[in-house]
C-alpha cells in the first residue's frame, strides 16, 4: 500500500474464534481491502474492524440467507470515491467493475460473497457516491467449549515471559504479528519506528528477548536501526521481516550478525518456527 494510504484497525479482543478456513478469510479480508485502495487514487483511510452482531429476527428477514442469532461481524470500511447507486446493485456479479481498466476486472467482491455465503454467513455494502464505501461481513458466531481458555493457557505457558519487539510503521502488519506471537504465548511490544524502538530500549534498559524488524520504515530504516541495535545491545537477536528481500544491506546484515530473515508475506508457521530457532541459538550461548 502506498505510504498516502493509512490502515487503522479496532479490533474487539473478546469476540472470540470464527470457525472457518483461515486462507479463504484472509483472501476475503485482502479482496476488500485492495478494492478499498483502488478507490483512494489520492489516498485516504481504510478502517478494519470487528464486533459482535445479534442478527434480530427482522433483521434476518431484510437479509436473505441470514438467520437470526449472533454473528461475529468483520468490518471495512474507506473514505474513497464510493459506488454509484446504479452500480451498487451489481457489485455481487462476477467480473461486473466500476474501474476504467476492464482488465483489471475479476471475482473481487463475488469470491467475498461466495465465502462469506459457504461459512454460512452475509454480506452488506453501503456506499455513497464521494463519500466512502462500507463493507460488513457477517460469520456465524461458534458454540466455545468451556475448557477453550485452560486449553489455550496451557498451550501458551512454553513461551510465558518471552519479551518480543515488533518494529514496523505499518498498523495492520503490526496487528497481524502481534496476533500471532500472542497466539503463541510470548509477550508483545509494539514500534511503529525505528525512534519509538531505540528510546524503548534505552528507557528499559534493552529488556527484549527478540526482535522482529521492518527494513523499509521512514527517518530511520531498518538499516539504521539494525546498526544501532547492534553497537548498543549486541545480545539481542534481530529477525527482519520484509516485503524487500533484494535490499541492497541485507548481505552485509546477515554477515554482521543478522538471525534470521522473513519475506512479507509468510505463513505463521514460519514465523513461530524461525522465532523457535533464534530463541534456542540465543539459549545455547
Amino acid at each position: 500500500f502506498e505510504k498516502n494510504i493509512r490502515i487503522r484497525t479496532k479490533l474487539d479482543e473478546n469476540i472470540g474464534p470464527v470457525s472457518g478456513d483461515k486462507s479463504m478469510i484472509l483472501q476475503a479480508i485482502i479482496n476488500l481491502a485492495l478494492n478499498s485502495k483502488d478507490a483512494m487514487p489520492d489516498g485516504g483511510e481504510i478502517t478494519i474492524s470487528t464486533s459482535r452482531f445479534d442478527a434480530s429476527e427482522n433483521y434476518a428477514r431484510e437479509h436473505p440467507g441470514m438467520a437470526p442469532g449472533p454473528y461475529i461481524q468483520l468490518m471495512i470500511q474507506d473514505t474513497g470515491i464510493g459506488i454509484e447507486e446504479d452500480a451498487q446493485k451489481k457489485i455481487l456479479e462476477p467480473f461486473y467493475t466500476t474501474k476504467e481498466d476492464v482488465a483489471s476486472a475479476g471475482l473481487g467482491l463475488p469470491m467475498v460473497y461466495n465465502t462469506v455465503k459457504a461459512h454460512g454467513g452475509n454480506i452488506d455494502v453501503r456506499s455513497i457516491p464521494y463519500g466512502g464505501t462500507e463493507v460488513r461481513l457477517f460469520f456465524p458466531s461458534p458454540v466455545i467449549p468451556d475448557d477453550l481458555e485452560k486449553r489455550i493457557i496451557f498451550q501458551k505457558s512454553p513461551a510465558s515471559g518471552i519479551k518480543i519487539m515488533v518494529v514496523d510503521d505499518e498498523d495492520v502488519i503490526q496487528t497481524v504479528i502481534e496476533g500471532i506471537l500472542k497466539q503463541l504465548g510470548y509477550e508483545v511490544i509494539r514500534a511503529q519506528s525505528g525512534k519509538e524502538a531505540l528510546e524503548y530500549l534505552t528507557d528499559n534498559d534493552g529488556d527484549i528477548d527478540l526482535i522482529l524488524l521492518d527494513m523499509i520504515m521512514p527517518c530511520l530504516s531498518g538499516w539504521d536501526v539494525f546498526r544501532r541495535l547492534k553497537q548498543f545491545w549486541p545480545e539481542i537477536p534481530v529477525i527482519v521481516v520484509t516485503g524487500y528481500a533484494q535490499e541492497e544491506h541485507l548481505q552485509y546484515m546477515l554477515e554482521e550478525g543478522l538471525e534470521g530473515l522473513i519475506q512479507k508475506p509468510f505463513k505463521a508457521s514460519l514465523l513461530s518456527e524461525k522465532i523457535e530457532e533464534v530463541l534456542s541459538s540465543k539459549n545455547q550461548r
